[in-house]
């Protein structure tokens, strides 16, 4: 999937693991990578970190909506078999998932390739 410019590429399963090392373990991840502002009832994170993940939700193939204002998916690159691995957070949760629906439209927040 071309989803970032050139320069930049979405986050490998390994990445987003360094990823939740690196804030302190996985089960922080719900909390301090979230936005402060944004999320439904209360959900809102500390965003310790300036990652500052928004609850977009998810786009089906048919075009409409789930998910938004409590809830945010994040595509990676890694592919197991038919599966493609994307980074999940809600009010409390965190998760590193594998899916084999390509035709769900998640967000994408791209890394700057290393010189």
């Amino acid at each position: 999937m071309k989803a970032c410019p050139a320069g930049w590429h979405l986050p490998s399963k390994v990445e987003f693991e360094m990823l939740f090392k690196s804030i302190g373990g996985k089960s922080m991840a719900g909390k301090v990578l979230k936005s402060k502002k944004g999320w439904n009832s209360g959900g809102n994170g500390t965003d310790d970190f300036g990652f500052s993940a928004l609850p977009g939700g998810f786009r089906i193939s048919k075009g409409d909506y789930f998910c938004e204002g409590s809830c945010t998916y994040f595509w990676g690159s890694t592919e197991d078999f038919e599966y493609a691995y994307y980074m999940f957070l809600d009010y409390s949760l965190y998760s590193l998932l594998r899916s084999d629906r390509r035709t769900l439209a998640y967000s994408v927040r791209c890394l700057k390739d290393s010189q």
